[in-house]
């Protein structure tokens, strides 16, 4: 787990922290669970799209890297953070930040298993499973959930400290 934290930064963690980002996703996948029905409908993709562009902010679809929503940090108002969406029937929203010289990040599950480890709170290693994940099966679940994870995001961003002047952020 140490490296874990270590890759994504514990400057990240701090943020996290502060924006009470496991209570808070924690209460997203208690409220949006899986339907176990293997016929749950799914929302179409320009029903996504739609849903992505009303928030205003400079996301696009990326179709060549298998389907995902990714904010265009050079237009975000911090723009040494990003995030990327994967949506399929749950939603996947990995954060990262510009730091030490390298984009590190990690999916929101991950990042409140770690703020947890580091509270103390649990050693046991993070499992994928769908019961850490948020799943939607219809355009007004997917607007609320999008809603409470940008709002997240955002609290996240304003919990991070400013890249010291002169820095230059880019892609790795």
């Amino acid at each position: 787990m140490e490296y874990e934290i270590n890759r994504v930064t514990t400057t990240l963690l701090a943020a996290c922290e502060a924006a009470c980002l496991p209570e808070r996703y924690q209460a997203l996948v208690d409220k949006y669970p899986q339907d176990p029905d293997d016929n749950a409908p799914m929302v179409s993709l320009p029903g996504k799209i739609a849903i992505v562009d009303s928030f205003g902010l400079p996301i696009r679809y990326v179709k060549s890297e298998g389907g995902y929503f990714r904010l265009n940090h050079k237009k975000f108002a911090h723009p040494h953070m990003r995030v990327t969406i994967e949506m399929r029937q749950w939603v996947n929203f990995t954060i990262a930040s510009f730091w030490g010289g390298n984009w590190r990040g990690q999916d929101m599950p991950e990042l409140a298993h770690m703020v947890r480890y580091l509270r103390g709170e649990t050693t046991e290693n993070y499992q994928h499973s769908p019961n850490n994940s948020v799943w939607c099966y219809n355009e007004t679940q997917l607007t609320q959930v999008l809603t409470e994870l940008f709002a997240i995001f955002n609290d996240v961003c304003q919990a991070m400290p400013p890249l010291p002047p002169g820095t230059k952020v880019t892609w790795n």
